[in-house]
């Protein structure tokens, strides 16, 4: 009778060669949060014997709902050394370098050279700065680097010499019906934010505030520092650059008519809905009656604070502040969206968005 280990289904996938490939490989994580800790997670599960993990970090609360080394018991542990005990409980072979350390801009050649060299580098950090010597760094010495576009950074990425968030900026400044503009930011983001406002020459008073652990805190945040006598709030993602003026008086102007309204576009795909744990399709939505919200999403000043307070009191997470009122059994109304209205994610969504804008040009 044969004794089942560890690895033998990953053999039979990828052959004892493929297996020995994977075990001598190594592989540098840097960044231990969402993407980061997933990604090392696979890859100890997937065979790779050798990880170098860097982050500074510790394991926070509110990393709980989406981090893999995020437990009750592990809050407040360095995130390097928790991610190093989880590999290691995994594969008790592996060979694991644990660094708790920011990367610096200016020392990445430093930090980086004095570590074992990776075969491949994953690049799950959040700051522009780091990113672009992170990626100059692996360039030079020929190492392929995959990187994460984060959740702070992609407003900051160039979109024809200028950030994503700047065209964002400017396009809401010329609406006609916006009488102020707030952003909410991270804490360490304000000053470099705020500096991103003024070069934009803003001909409408501006305020940054700062957000909150989740979407939802954030737009309560800055919702709940907007004028005191404004009756519509319309929220808008700033890594949506393309929007135009008018259409956010458009949408302003259904918002007053409906109090709670959002821009979409048809689902042109087929949509499935599985089980999550299996992949099982359980049913197939007619498509005729799905779609797909983008924003700005307008609603009655008093409505979306209390919407969000409710949903924060309740600790739901949500992706959209239309299912905030929705919580609250109120009705929200969709008008018709904008397909360039896209929402930059992915470095395709930045090359898209450079040819919508050269079509525009041609056009105008």
């Amino acid at each position: 009778m044969t004794t089942e280990t560890t690895k033998d289904r990953l053999r039979l996938i990828l052959g004892q060669e493929g297996l020995e490939r994977l075990e001598r490989a190594t592989v540098m994580v840097i960044g231990l949060g969402g993407v980061g800790s997933n990604c090392a997670e696979a890859l100890a599960r997937g065979g790779v014997g050798n990880l170098v993990l860097l982050d500074r970090d510790v394991v926070a609360p509110s990393n709980v709902n989406r981090q893999a080394i995020a437990y009750t018991s592990t809050i407040g542990r360095p995130k390097s050394d928790v991610m190093q005990k989880m590999v290691l409980d995994i594969n008790p072979e592996a060979n694991v370098v644990s660094v708790q350390a920011f990367l610096e801009k200016d020392r990445v050649e430093e930090q980086l050279g004095e570590l074992p060299r990776p075969d491949y580098v994953v690049d799950a950090i959040d700051t522009v700065a780091q990113k672009l010597q992170l990626a100059s760094w692996c360039q030079e010495l020929g190492i392929p680097e995959i990187s994460a576009m984060g959740g702070g950074n992609k407003l900051l990425l160039p979109l024809e010499g200028e950030p994503v968030l700047a065209h964002t900026l400017r396009a809401i400044d010329a609406a006609t019906l916006v009488d102020e503009i707030i952003l909410a930011t991270r804490t360490e983001c304000l000053a470099e934010m705020a500096e991103l406002c003024r070069r934009c020459g803003l001909q409408k008073p501006v305020r940054v505030v700062v957000g909150g652990e989740t979407r939802t805190h954030s737009v309560l945040a800055a919702a709940l520092e907007a004028n005191e006598k404004a009756r519509l709030i319309a929220v808008h993602d700033g890594a949506r650059p393309l929007i135009r003026p008018e259409q956010i008086d458009e949408l302003i102007r259904f918002g007053e008519r409906t109090y709670a309204a959002a821009p979409a576009v048809p689902v042109s795909d087929t949509i499935k809905r599985t089980e999550p744990s299996t992949g099982r399709v359980l049913e197939t939505p007619d498509r005729a009656a799905l779609f797909a919200v983008q924003t700005p999403q307008v609603f009655q000043a008093e409505l979306l604070k209390a919407a969000l307070q409710s949903a924060v009191n309740a600790e739901v997470t949500l992706t959209d502040d239309c299912s905030a009122v929705e919580r609250l059994g109120k009705e929200v109304y969709l008008t018709a969206g904008d397909p360039e209205n896209i929402k930059i994610t992915t470095p395709l969504d930045l090359r898209l968005a450079e040819a919508i804008l050269a079509e525009r040009r041609k056009q105008a």
